[in-house]
């Protein structure tokens, strides 16, 4: 299957995920399937780069749309070589923050209008394939019984602009998501230990990995200056989620335009490796992927630690979000599904826990205010202005306690330290998948439905 086929089909899949068929909504069908072409033509119509120039810096990504020059040289990490990544976690994680903040660029909340009567979120049906092998898409269960034009994601959702002030906010403070709160400081921890511990899991090199990534980077989380191969984390709630993931091997991950991008600086290392699998090429720098559980557990010798499993990439092909269906959004960028080759997953190392260290909820108070200032903070969580312990209690009311995790075991972190500790031995968690609880938790979403 050529690229550009492979695309359509993706994009295809996608469409009537969200219910958007042949025969609706055509000029919203037309214009994605016509933003997916032409990132196709730009990978099918690769040719090297005849100067041969070599170039200082990495590949930018952005989730928003990239445009992608022609001329393309080698992919490159040198200018990364100076380490000066934080060697403490509480630094790592505010710069981090600070990260997100400089590079965020969209400023758009979004609701949906069936939150209140439906126990799930996203797409509204999933692909079926009966015993003949004949596919068609289903209604999800959660769904049943709204009516179909209510379900359509061009009308389902109402987008909001926002200041970058009172977004970060309201994102922050005033409905804070505890798994991305987590998830931004667990990369922290991660990048913080493996940069000064680990060596590179591709090469074995020593103090060549260096910290690439930020809210506004995608693929690269992590890099190597020495064979340039590329780390992308992602954190799941627990183990068994971890487990769930490797064996639907079908991951939400994020820009496919940088991808795309990054494939295609790849392509100058290596121009004869297999255009649909990520790492085929011998010359061309690998991708990673890292899965990272936000629940600790404890090693035999009763020490807690977030076990840390990694795999190569294996494909990377575009999805639609919730973002696309924003009337008022001119550019079309799509979101990435990836699939893992379950062959090279392993364990890579064990990483300390490191949550009695950080005030979260805090830490991201100071660097709010030291980003925007105090009366901004004031004016934004409804204070008036008024002195610091008013303005601080709407935007820390819900940020005293935040649980992190799912069922009966679950990690607790308040505004002092993360307290309750998950008893269980990595070598003795199992995923029961055929006994998956089914909630409102992206995780189990994600697994169950977006397997083909």
């Amino acid at each position: 299957m050529d690229f550009t086929r492979e695309i359509k089909e993706a994009l295809n899949h996608s469409l009537l995920e969200w219910g958007v068929d042949s025969d609706s909504d055509q000029r919203f069908r037309n214009k994605v399937l016509q933003k997916g072409m032409e990132l196709a033509s730009l990978l099918s119509s690769y040719d090297r780069d005849s100067a041969g120039r070599t170039s200082n810096k990495n590949v930018q990504n952005k989730d928003e749309d990239v445009s992608v020059s022609p001329s393309l040289s080698p992919i490159c990490f040198d200018h990364l070589r100076p380490n000066k990544f934080p060697r403490d976690v509480q630094s790592a994680y505010e710069l981090a923050l600070r990260s997100d903040v400089e590079s965020l660029t969209k400023c758009i909340l979004y609701e949906d209008k069936l939150q209140d009567e439906i126990n799930g979120f996203g797409e509204p049906y999933f692909k079926w394939i009966d015993k003949r092998g004949t596919s068609t898409y289903k209604l999800k269960r959660e769904y049943t019984g709204i009516a179909s034009h209510r379900l359509n994601p061009l009308y389902r959702y109402t987008f909001e602009r926002h200041t970058k002030p009172s977004f970060l906010f309201e994102s922050w403070f005033t409905n804070e998501d505890v798994e991305s709160d987590m998830g931004t400081f667990l990369e922290a921890c991660w990048s913080c230990h493996a940069i000064q511990k680990e060596s590179c899991f591709h090469c074995n090199s020593r103090n060549s990995l260096r910290w690439s990534g930020g809210f506004g980077s995608s693929w690269q989380d992590l890099v190597c200056v020495e064979c340039r191969c590329m780390y992308e984390l992602k954190t799941k709630a627990s183990m068994e989620k971890i487990e769930s993931t490797y064996y639907h091997n079908n991951l939400n991950s994020g820009s496919f335009s940088a991808y795309c991008e990054i494939e295609r600086a790849r392509r100058v290392d290596d121009p004869n490796g297999h255009r649909h699998k990520v790492n085929s090429g011998g010359g061309r720098p690998k991708m990673f992927l890292v899965l990272l559980p936000r629940t600790f557990t404890v090693n035999r010798k009763r020490q807690k630690i977030h076990p840390v499993f990694i795999a190569e990439i294996d494909t990377i092909i575009p999805k639609l979000s919730e973002t696309n269906f924003n009337p008022d959004k001119e550019k079309v960028s799509f979101k990435s599904r990836t699939t893992m080759n379950l062959r090279s997953k392993t364990k890579w190392f064990d990483l300390p826990f490191s949550g009695e260290d950080v005030d979260l909820p805090a830490t991201k108070k100071k660097i709010y205010i030291e980003c925007f200032g105090q009366e901004v903070f004031n004016v934004c969580g409804g204070a008036g202005g008024g002195d610091e312990g008013a303005s601080s209690s709407a935007g820390e009311e819900k940020s005293s306690t935040l649980k992190v995790g799912d069922g009966p075991s679950h990690d607790t972190y308040t505004n002092t330290r993360i307290e309750n500790v998950v008893l269980a031995s990595t070598e003795d968690l199992v995923a029961k998948l055929d006994n998956l609880k089914m909630n409102d938790e992206a995780d189990d979403w994600d697994a169950i439905y977006e397997s083909d």
